[in-house]
This record gives C-alpha cells, sequence and structure tokens, in this order.
C-alpha cells in the first residue's frame, strides 16, 4: 500500500482550496488565469517543467443573471440557467406562448425536456430545457453556440410546464437573458511529463480539467482532481518510471473540450506518440460509489481484477465509457480510457459545489488507488 505523509495531504489540501478560492474558473475569466499560474507555480515548486500547448476555442460570456416567468396561466418566476453557447436577448425580454418540442441532448447522454418559445407571428424566438432531476443548473450546448436563447430549468419547474401543456392550457412565458459570443481564445492545456530512457515501455496519460462553468465555486467539479493531479506530479519523483507519463491539466472542458479535443488532434497530426492508456479524474464527490467509465471491455476485466483481487474496494464500472469528458477524445480514436469520478449530480454545475469534509476524504483516498492502480499496472515501482 502506498505511503503517503500527512504533509503530502495538506499539500493536497492547500491545493484545493485555493483553487476553489479563485472560482469560477470559467475560460477567459481572471479565475482560469489564476488557477494556470497556480498550477504552473506548484509544478516548478516540485523541480518538474511544466509545458503550455495553446488550443484555440470560441469565446462566450455570462453578462448578468437570467430571468424565466410564467405569465399565464399563472404569474411565476421560475428559477433558471443558461446553457453555455446560448445566444442573447439582449437589452429586451423573449416572450410567446410555450411550445413542448421533445428533448434536449445533452452531451449525448442526458435526455432533458425542450420547449420552445414562440412569439406573437409564430417565429420560435427561445427555448427552455428542463433537466430530468435536480434544480437548475447550467450545461453545454451540443452544437457549441446558438443564435437564440437557451433556458435551463430544474426538475420540478419542467414537470409544472409540462403538466399545463397536457392540460391544454395556454402558456405564455417571457424571458431575458444577456450574454456575449467574444470570438476566438486562447487556452492552454499544462503538460507535465516523465520520461524513462526504454523507448519501448509506452505512454500513459492522467489527466483532470481544471475550468468550470460560470456560476460555481467547484470544489468537486473538477478541483478535486486538479489537486489530486497535482498532489501526484510530486509523489512520482518518490518511485522509479517504468513507462513514460504524462500529467495533463485540461482546459475548457466544459467548452465541448476544446483542450482535450486539441490534444488528440495534435496527436492525429503528428503521428509521431502513442498513448497506450488514459486516466481521466473528473470530480470526486461526496459521496461512497466510486465509478469507472472504461472502454474497451478489456479494460474493464483488467479494472475489476484490481479492484477485486488487490485493492478490494467496491468499484461501479460503465462501459463503454459515456462521452462528456476528457477521455472521449482519446477514446474516439481507439485508445483505452478510464475516468474515474464520484458523481455528486445534486451540486454539479452549481452554487452549492463548495469545499466539503467527505469530498476531501474521497480524495485522500483516491490518491492512494492511483498509486497503487500505477504500480499494479507497471508504470511505476517503489525506489
Amino acid at each position: 500500500m502506498a505511503v503517503l505523509l500527512d504533509e503530502d495531504m495538506q499539500c493536497m489540501k492547500k491545493d484545493w482550496e485555493y483553487l476553489v478560492s479563485v472560482a469560477p474558473r470559467f475560460m477567459g475569466t481572471a479565475g482560469e488565469r489564476d488557477s494556470i499560474h497556480y498550477i504552473v507555480d506548484q509544478i516548478k515548486k516540485a523541480d518538474l517543467t511544466p509545458v503550455l500547448q495553446t488550443f484555440s476555442y470560441e469565446g462566450w460570456q455570462m453578462n448578468g443573471p437570467a430571468e424565466l416567468f410564467v405569465e399565464t396561466p399563472e404569474q411565476l418566476k421560475i428559477e433558471t440557467s443558461v446553457l453555455l453557447g446560448s445566444g442573447t436577448t439582449q437589452n429586451a425580454a423573449v416572450q410567446g406562448t410555450l411550445l413542448f418540442i421533445g428533448e434536449t441532448i445533452i452531451w449525448n447522454m442526458y435526455e432533458w425536456l425542450r420547449f420552445g418559445i414562440v412569439d406573437g407571428n409564430g417565429e420560435l424566438v427561445g427555448y427552455i430545457s428542463g433537466r430530468p432531476d435536480g434544480q437548475a443548473i447550467s450545461q453545454t450546448l451540443a452544437e457549441g453556440n446558438s443564435d437564440l436563447p437557451h433556458f435551463a430549468i430544474g426538475m420540478k419547474e419542467s414537470q409544472l410546464l409540462l403538466n399545463y401543456i397536457k392540460e391544454k392550457k395556454n402558456v405564455t412565458v417571457r424571458g431575458a437573458l444577456d450574454t456575449t459570443k467574444t470570438g476566438e481564445k486562447e487556452g492552454n492545456n499544462i503538460r507535465v511529463l516523465y520520461n524513462t530512457k526504454n523507448t519501448a515501455a509506452g505512454k500513459i496519460l492522467i489527466c483532470a480539467h481544471y475550468d468550470t462553468m460560470f456560476n460555481t465555486p467547484g470544489a468537486y467539479d473538477n478541483a478535486s482532481g486538479v489537486a489530486v493531479l497535482l498532489n501526484l506530479a510530486a509523489l512520482l519523483k518518490k518511485y522509479n518510471i517504468r513507462k513514460n507519463v504524462e500529467l495533463v491539466f485540461m482546459g475548457a472542458e466544459e467548452w465541448n473540450l476544446a483542450g482535450s479535443d486539441a490534444y488528440a488532434q495534435h496527436l492525429v497530426a503528428t503521428g509521431k506518440e502513442k498513448i497506450d492508456f488514459v486516466i481521466n479524474i473528473d470530480g470526486l464527490g461526496r459521496g461512497n460509489v466510486l465509478e469507472a467509465w472504461v472502454g474497451p471491455e478489456k479494460v474493464e476485466r483488467e479494472l475489476l481484477h484490481f479492484f477485486n483481487q488487490v485493492y478490494k474496494r467496491d468499484i461501479y464500472v460503465k462501459t463503454p465509457p459515456p462521452p462528456g469528458s476528457d477521455h472521449t477524445p482519446f477514446y474516439n480514436l481507439g485508445i483505452p480510457v478510464c475516468m474515474f469520478t464520484i458523481n455528486d449530480q445534486e451540486i454539479i454545475h452549481s452554487s452549492n459545489d463548495i469545499l466539503h469534509e467527505n469530498t476531501f476524504t474521497n480524495m485522500r483516498e483516491f490518491i492512494h488507488i492511483l498509486v497503487e492502480l500505477l504500480k499494479h499496472m507497471g508504470v511505476i515501482s517503489e525506489s
């Protein structure tokens, strides 16, 4: 079993707390820039060399809170968020009759109710997407950007609207949100490489994204993963590196995986690097169910052997791996992947994603798991 000192754990907690303190770490904000500077500084303090990989993405920002109201058959205010990439209502509100359309597919796996707002001319002037469980949260538009406003509401509110329509009631709504498309922007992935002298040793990539949505401290999603990865960066120096290892702090995960997609495109364009396996750490929440999103099936068997026979801990496996995080571009290239998470959907992408002792307890355990897994895979060995 890996021996990790209390000093290591306190450093990890300090990293975690700092990243939360500069949130939101939304792309293009001071929080994003502060987190990059901090990660780079911590890597340098560990006598390692950070390498920045730049990439471009389409900038977007929220300029204020969104508002959404039902006007008939009763008057009430609806708690709402905004889908990343939404268009704007500018200085005016959109209003009209509510139309049930079907479903908005989020990250190609979540099915949200989809409503339209139809104005007096019969034109669709806005969308409302209803989460199937929980409160209103932000998510990312699958197509990246839209010319029309996209409101996001919670389960209770979406069921209310659906019931109105089922009861054949005339439903009118009014909403306003102010967003700006800010043009092409530059983001950064932060890479740390540990190379062996054995050119046939193979390469393992371990990543975690540092960015957040625009409305959240992001303690769980994903300061927890970044703090674990920073701690691993220092810990690996205590071991013999038997396979090439690269740690990558990914940018713009919430931006339709712009950072990891850029990395994967670079692999294809150069054709020089071969990655044998990708481990993605995305959100160690407050619960106790550790999930592994893995593919192909052979990886599932190997992982089950480790957890059942070596580490002896329960693991909940999803095969093939659902999309929606930074393992996806690599899996699409045929590279074996495993994403680890302790899912915490109750607080994801919300102001409630704050520091919690249970989250840190899970971070402490997971760094042990990760070190033992790397030893089991022959990536590292005791010095």
